[in-house]
């Protein structure tokens, strides 16, 4: 995603939580290496509609790893 893209998602983060073919794009959009950013983007989680069990299977992948091993990757 470019920066524009992510900054359009990131903005529209709240009114998207029901739709669960955004989901990936906005964890995609967060800036992991802001606390603030973080701590948000965890909360809505909590709040966004269930996802499709193909959508989630692109959660396991490296880009939303916590291994520390992948953490450059994370830090979007």
């Amino acid at each position: 995603m470019t920066s524009n893209e992510k900054a359009l998602v990131w903005r529209y983060r709240y009114s998207q939580k029901k739709n669960r073919k955004v989901l990936l794009k906005f964890l995609m959009s967060v800036n992991w290496g802001m606390q603030k950013e973080q701590q948000e983007a965890m909360s809505l989680l909590m709040e966004w509609e269930s996802i499709e069990l193909e959508q989630a299977l692109s959660l396991l992948g490296g880009m939303f790893s916590l291994n520390s091993e992948y953490q450059d990757i994370c830090v979007v």
